[in-house]
């Protein structure tokens, strides 16, 4: 059935299509409030624990709660699940009073024992729960490899115990979608069922799965207060151009991942509120497998940095609205350091190749085929990448990969070349320069999927995690930002605005900085 027949199907079945095919007409049939949010693609996963993906966490951030939570449009973190915490004199340990009364979807209770879960079955890999196979989950490996054990002191406390003390920006790891807490009943049903029903405490319950569409129905018991719609349908729409036209005839009442060309058309449209992070703190690059020849070599990464085009890519892929960047920091993120950029030098860079022996070498480039906030229209920023470095002597093959597909594949190493980005998950240096470049990072299913393992690198970015002064951990950064621009392990491309949109209608919608979006506090209107 073609996926705009089964959008239709779904929506009549649920009561929120009238006959006509006009759903914005009627939000509140049968006394039921429906949203429906468009998004490019499926989700890797539904277990927060294996999920490292903006597709996943937009799911997971709605069934799921954390201990602490970034304020709704913002970055700073306040209570969720933990009403209180303490971080011991010696920074060995730090206790959470969790908010009494919680119960997960499945009726059980949300106590310090099975919040321990969560976390205990991501840093054990012998635990019952632990699914991966003896693998790490990779964002425990990248962000909470310091803990030791987190465990119940009592119904009430939870305790976590650190090999070291914990980075200053620990409590913004608890806001995390990895960080979420799920149900122990259900993880003791097996990872199959766990990825067919995800079942949390947060303010959506899961109701069903059609093909690519997810329905959620809103949580009556939620500690927060029950959200104001009833229905969350979360429809795939992989064209961001058929995704704005949907929203402009109030098929969907919201978007996100705008192509560029429709930022300027929902502005004009009174009948469409745009959504934006000004601060770009989304970030595209171009990974090189340093494992892998001829990029096991200085010379042609340097070639590659110096071939690529970044203004022209603003200007053709990104239609104006992105920055180019020479670093992965973006601008707005304590810790950028401003590097003046390479400037284009095709001559340049044939000569580095040619000291490689490199001229000729046929590589391929693997691209992802659906939108991404970093990559609006992905499939023209890697044809014009290709045409940039076959200009300096790189013969380039392009693959378009499935969402899913893609990801596994750079994550364990099997690409020359890839495209990919990075949305923060917290707005710190730490979270881009740690999480995709350190040699921490470089385990299979990787963040660093560049595979770069510089020992001074990681020195540098290791010893910030452990100090709380805020001038250090910025001259740490800055030297970090130095060598990874100098050995060029991946090229930064650009830094781009993150987008969202819907009807005007819609009340209460707020584009998180660095969480995927939260329909709690949403309401539609007529």
């Amino acid at each position: 059935m073609p996926r705009r027949a089964a959008l239709a199907l779904v929506l009549s079945v649920l009561g929120v299509l009238p006959a006509c095919g006009d759903r914005a007409a009627d939000r509140s049939t049968a006394g039921k409030t429906t949203f429906v949010y468009a998004r490019g693609k499926e989700g890797q996963t539904l277990d927060p624990a294996a999920a490292t993906d903006g597709e996943s966490a937009l799911v997971l951030t709605n069934v799921y709660d954390t201990l602490v939570q970034f304020r709704y449009g913002g970055t700073e973190v306040e209570p969720a699940l933990a009403t209180s915490w303490a971080l011991a004199d010696d920074r060995r340990s730090m206790t959470f009073t969790l908010r009494e009364g919680v119960l997960f979807h499945d009726g059980t209770p949300c106590d310090a024992a099975a919040v321990a879960v969560s976390f205990e079955r991501q840093r054990d890999l012998a635990h019952p729960f632990h699914f991966e196979q003896g693998e790490r989950y990779p964002y425990w490996g990248d962000m909470f490899g310091f803990v030791a054990k987190t465990s119940a002191v009592d119904a009430k406390t939870v305790r976590f115990d650190f090999a070291e003390p914990p980075p200053p920006f620990f409590l913004s790891l608890l806001a995390m979608f990895s960080a979420s807490v799920v149900s122990p009943a259900q993880l003791a049903k097996g990872r199959p069922a766990v990825l067919a029903h995800p079942v949390g405490t947060g303010a959506f319950r899961w109701a069903g799965r059609e093909s690519e569409e997810i329905t959620l129905e809103a949580n009556p018991t939620w500690w927060g207060g029950k959200p104001a719609i009833d229905r969350l349908v979360i429809v795939v729409v992989p064209d961001p151009k058929n995704a704005y036209q949907r929203l402009e005839s109030g098929q969907v009442d919201g978007i996100d991942a705008l192509a560029a060309r429709d930022v300027a058309r929902a502005r004009g449209n009174p009948d469409v509120t745009l959504h934006q992070v000004e601060a770009g703190l989304s970030v595209c690059y171009l990974a090189m497998n340093n494992r892998r020849p001829p990029f096991d070599d200085v010379r042609v990464r340097r070639a590659v940095a110096l071939a690529v085009d970044k203004p022209r890519l603003v200007r053709t892929a990104y239609e104006g609205l992105a920055t180019p960047i020479s670093t992965l920091v973006p601008a707005g993120i304590d810790g950028h350091v401003a590097i003046p950029d390479r400037t284009r030098d095709v001559a340049a860079a044939r000569r580095l190749l040619e000291e490689a022996k490199a001229v000729g070498r046929s590589v391929t480039l693997r691209y992802m085929g659906n939108p991404r906030p970093y990559a609006p229209d992905p499939g023209a920023l890697a044809a014009q990448l290709r045409d940039d470095l076959r200009d300096a002597g790189l013969e380039v093959e392009l693959r378009k990969d499935e969402w899913a597909s893609h990801l596994r594949a750079l994550q364990n190493g099997d690409h020359e070349l890839g495209l990919l980005g990075w949305t923060p998950d917290v707005a710190d240096a730490d979270n881009y320069l740690y999480v995709l470049l350190s040699k921490d990072a470089a385990v299979p299913p990787a963040n660093n999927v560049s595979f770069w393992t510089s020992d001074p690198f990681s020195a540098l970015v290791s010893k910030a995690r452990t100090t709380f002064d805020a001038a250090e951990r910025r001259a740490l950064y800055a030297q970090a930002q130095q060598l990874a621009f100098d050995e060029a392990p991946l090229v930064p491309l650009v830094a781009m605005p993150r987008t969202a949109a819907t009807r005007a209608t819609v009340k209460g919608f707020r584009l998180d900085p660095v969480s995927s979006p939260r329909f709690a506090w949403t309401s539609v209107g007529r």
